[in-house]
């Protein structure tokens, strides 16, 4: 029989040579790791015979290595998550600055929601996406699986990762150094403006963040352009490091 004969199995392919099919190859992925073996024709007694032994193999590996679930993959943090929060992220464009969250989903698509921190302020739009984040993972149903035979039978999903998720602070200012992370609030941003003549102006930072103890925001930048990527993200690593170490007053602002 041609390969176009056998109607297709999840996770299990016929091989060929020289137009006789001669194994079945079984291969799968389960959280990252790759489960693959071959099934030859002469070592099974026949082709029925080594794909009844693959589909045991297949249905085993089905029945006892679970796929992630939707809500362990949106819980990966991403090469360019910036904020140190999973899914939540610090966005500069045009129409303004925003943090958001997302959660991505099997299909490939994800869902976003943003909070623009001219409306919120800094610290109040970082908390509403974490929030959100928190809402929209506990609504999420289902597995990391792109064909119907793959999804677990009679499992249960597992329990959100609380580890994953970061707790609010209860107080808005950072007032105890110890339990500080020096990394936390270091992030890179891209800003793009409109010029006046036309035409963006695009201008990469590394930016360190703290919190005072009467809930504002101080914030230093260094531009990539001018101390390039590595000095730049050092600059603002050591100035976080010095605002957590002697953490400054809170700034009197007069009109």
């Amino acid at each position: 029989m041609t390969q176009a004969a056998y109607p297709k199995i999840y996770a299990l392919t016929p091989r060929f040579y020289k137009g006789v099919l001669v194994r079945w190859s079984v291969m799968l992925v389960r959280q990252g790791q790759r489960y693959q073996r071959e099934f030859a024709v002469t070592d099974h007694g026949g082709v029925e015979d080594a794909r009844a032994a693959a589909l045991v193999y297949r249905d085993e590996l089905l029945r006892t290595i679970r796929p992630l679930s939707l809500r362990e993959f949106s819980a990966i943090v991403r090469k360019n998550n910036t904020s140190g929060v999973p899914g939540v992220s610090r966005n500069v464009d045009p129409g303004g600055v925003r943090w958001s969250a997302t959660v991505y989903l099997a299909n490939g698509k994800s869902q976003r929601r943003s909070f623009a921190v001219k409306k919120f302020g800094e610290e109040r739009a970082r908390e509403l996406a974490i929030e959100a984040r928190h809402q929209m993972l506990q609504t999420l149903e289902g597995w990391m699986v792109r064909h119907p035979d793959g999804e677990p039978q009679g499992q249960a999903l597992p329990d959100m990762d609380r580890s994953a998720i970061p707790r609010l602070r209860k107080d808005r200012g950072e007032r105890s150094p110890t339990r500080l992370s020096l990394e936390r609030r270091v992030y890179r941003y891209r800003w793009t403006r409109t010029m006046r003549r036309g035409g963006l102006w695009t201008g990469e930072y590394w930016v360190a963040e703290y919190s005072t103890s009467d809930g504002k925001v101080r914030r230093k930048c260094f531009s990539v352009g001018r101390h390039g990527e590595e000095e730049a993200r050092r600059l603002a690593l050591e100035q976080r490091r010095e605002w957590v170490l002697n953490p400054p007053p809170p700034q009197n602002r007069t009109r």
